[in-house]
């Protein structure tokens, strides 16, 4: 899903400085406290939905909740961060950032498959170039907080410390735009699996 005009070696030094945190199994690991508080979460919102509901035993649109979960999941790993997807009141920018994934994951195959000359006829292209564009706005926000972070540790001496987006920014491998994308894009992955 790495931008579509990358070369054979603009694609393979991208995925090779993503693939390693990611993909080998004793780094994957080090995830399994951040999922464990997720479903714990999940969990707890799930059994509240369930106790507010009219026989008390059941959960209204159970999906939407699998979605927030996998929202709220694939976002603690890759911002380093909880954005509040299960929290009883969802923060404005969650909410934005979570229809801004929808309407794409909705609005892609459409796109894909209308010809070129439908994008000044049709809505559904402004509306994707809208989603993505929130999509990446919000996703910026949160990198560039990361890298805030990052340097404030830095000029206190601290050792800077985290997992997959701290390891992201500490690498030469890709630049602060690189990072913009990559993540943007793998958190639409994650919310598709």
């Amino acid at each position: 899903m790495i931008n579509e005009s990358c070369t054979g070696s603009e694609w393979y030094r991208m995925r090779s400085a993503l693939n390693p945190k990611m993909l080998k199994l004793q780094e994957a690991a080090a995830y399994a406290p951040v999922i464990h508080d997720v479903v714990t979460d999940l969990l707890d919102r799930l059994e509240r939905l369930r106790l507010r509901s009219q026989d008390k035993n059941t959960v209204n649109d159970l999906a939407a909740e699998l979605y927030k979960f996998g929202f709220e999941g694939i976002s603690s790993i890759l911002f380093e961060t909880r954005l509040g997807c299960l929290q009883e009141e969802i923060p404005m920018d969650t909410l934005r950032f979570i229809s801004a994934v929808n309407n794409m994951l909705t609005l892609s195959e459409t796109v894909l498959f209308f010809p070129r000359w439908t994008r000044k006829v049709f809505p559904f292209w402004t509306q994707f170039i809208q989603a993505w564009d929130d999509l990446y706005d919000v996703a910026q926000r949160l990198i560039d907080r990361k890298v805030k972070q990052m340097d404030e540790q830095v000029k206190r001496g601290e050792k800077v410390e985290g997992m997959y987006l701290t390891y992201l920014l500490s690498t030469d491998k890709l630049s602060l735009a690189e990072v913009y994308i990559t993540v943007t894009e793998l958190l639409l992955g994650g919310v598709d699996t």
